[in-house]
């Protein structure tokens, strides 16, 4: 779990037996909100989203290592990889409990809005 460390935010993710899929593995749809709620307690800690800022992702990729299974315990890492003029560059990494290691890598690219009231 060594990997960890160099990511400020370790947000713990609790495997439900809903987040599987047909073939009795997490759907892959899952990881993006997995990485969603991450990104969201990242902001939050450092205070970015208020009333009047907020995100919209621009891209996303994952890269699926191992599947996952429930029951598990992921434990989702976030870090900002590059700040730019209106967005940041985010990477993850998702570690499994029950396996011991990185089931999944992923990088967003999140614009930064300022939500104007008419």
């Amino acid at each position: 779990m060594s990997e960890l460390k160099q990511y400020p935010v370790i947000y713990e993710q609790r495997v439900a037996w809903g987040d599987m899929d047909a073939f009795g593995h997490v759907n892959n749809a899952m990881y993006y909100r997995y990485v969603e709620s991450a990104r969201l307690a990242y902001l939050t800690q450092l205070e970015i989203l208020t009333e009047s800022v907020s995100t919209v992702v621009a891209s996303n990729q994952c890269r699926y290592l191992k599947p996952v299974v429930f029951p598990d315990h992921l434990k989702v890492a976030a870090r900002i990889e590059e700040i730019r003029n209106s967005a940041v560059r985010m990477q993850y990494v998702l570690w499994s409990e029950k396996q011991q290691s990185i089931v999944a890598t992923s990088e967003a690219v999140n614009i930064l809005l300022a939500l104007v009231k008419f």
